[in-house]
């Protein structure tokens, strides 16, 4: 057991490398350092992640009569077949990766309050277990959640004509893009976010997630109930997940009670909007749907990237609580890999160990009809 343990932890040191140096140079206020070694550390990785193979092998292998590439749409087919022109199908992940975070960071910068503020957004962004981590496997849904910041930061500066474009390019990066639609007319509006807001926001969430539930299971047409059967799940997802987000939770709304009142109108419908990502996550997990039905909430939680160290702020001693926050994100990513490890198959975890494209082989893809997907490899998690 102990030599099992200790396997997990050698395997786990380029995670804590990696934290350790983010760390530092968010210390120093050097965000261009942060975003460096977070593309590095995406952009090298081999088979690391749920759909590695499958964004890999819909570049090595023919898009056309690939079953994933076909799934994915037409934006990403073109990408498909240049990168197997090229004969390059790591840069898949390469490009992809640098451009989500690339993405995230000008957003980022834009609605972030300083450079300070910047160094804290790209340290949540990249130690929240849910999106950095996630972008390892969800390439597509992971650009278009980087995609929602650099929207609303050209809504603010009223450049709506590029706000309209990129809006339109987010459907073709990813469909379910549509969840963040409400994010956008508020910042058109100018409108300040209120527990109101918040409250009719959650009502109608959950009616619309019972609705299409009932609707879909009960269509008849087999692609929608397909896809309706993840908003109906029997396991037990996700307990700890529900834990952990109804205390970040719980802090937010004591800190808004308590100490809000105050900040910018960025700054709080950030917060507004974050909270109410992790209410409507709470709400699906309650409702026992599966888990890649969460990931459309992560449009909204994407921007407690921007609002959970002002929270910090806003209290007594913030210097000891930021450093406390960071500490605590630190050891929420680690908890997270290493509970991503199944038993003595270190192997099975999507993350553990972290492999380079020093180990990258051609693997087998799935044939053209998908016969080998469920024989050979994991379910696609988009």
């Amino acid at each position: 057991m102990f030599s099992h343990y200790l396997a997990i932890s050698d395997t786990l040191i380029p995670y804590l490398i990696f934290a350790v140096v983010l760390l530092t140079a968010r210390c120093t206020r050097k965000p261009w350092l942060m975003l460096t070694v977070m593309v590095v550390f995406s952009c090298i990785r081999f088979d690391v992640g749920w759909d590695y193979m499958f964004y890999y092998n819909a570049s090595a292998d023919d898009p056309d009569t690939n079953l994933f590439a076909r799934h994915c749409g037409w934006l990403w087919m073109q990408a498909f077949r240049l990168f197997h022109a090229m004969g390059t199908p790591w840069l898949t992940h390469v490009v992809a990766g640098g451009s989500t975070l690339g993405i995230f960071y000008f957003g980022a910068r834009n609605l972030a309050q300083s450079r300070s503020g910047l160094c804290n957004a790209l340290l949540f962004y990249a130690l929240w277990p849910t999106l950095y981590l996630t972008s390892f496997s969800t390439l597509r849904q992971s650009m278009a959640v980087a995609m929602v910041l650099l929207i609303v930061a050209f809504i603010v500066k009223r450049r709506l004509f590029a706000a309209a474009l990129l809006i339109v390019l987010n459907l073709f990066i990813h469909d379910t893009s549509v969840a963040a639609w409400p994010i956008y007319l508020l910042f058109l509006l100018q409108r300040q976010m209120n527990w109101r807001y918040l409250l009719t926001f959650s009502i109608l969430f959950i009616v619309a997630v019972l609705s299409v539930r009932l609707w879909g299971l009960h269509s008849g047409v087999p692609s929608i109930v397909n896809y309706a059967r993840y908003l109906d799940s029997t396991d037990n997802y996700g307990i700890k997940l529900f834990i952990t987000n109804a205390m970040l939770a719980g802090g937010i709304v004591a800190t808004l009670k308590l100490r809000g009142g105050e900040e910018n109108g960025i700054t709080r419908n950030s917060i507004y909007i974050s909270l109410g990502g992790v209410i409507c996550l709470l709400i699906l997990i309650a409702l026992r749907t599966s888990p890649p039905v969460w990931r459309v909430t992560e449009y909204y939680t994407v921007f407690l990237s921007l609002s959970l160290f002002p929270l910090i702020d806003m209290w007594p001693c913030k210097k000891l609580l930021r450093g406390a926050a960071a500490t605590g994100l630190t050891l929420l990513f680690i908890l997270f890999l290493w509970n991503s490890t199944r038993g003595n198959e270190i192997v099975s975890s999507p993350y553990v160990p972290y492999k380079t494209l020093i180990h990258s082989t051609h693997r087998t893809s799935p044939t053209a009809d998908g016969a080998e997907i469920s024989a050979t490899m994991p379910i696609p998690q988009e």
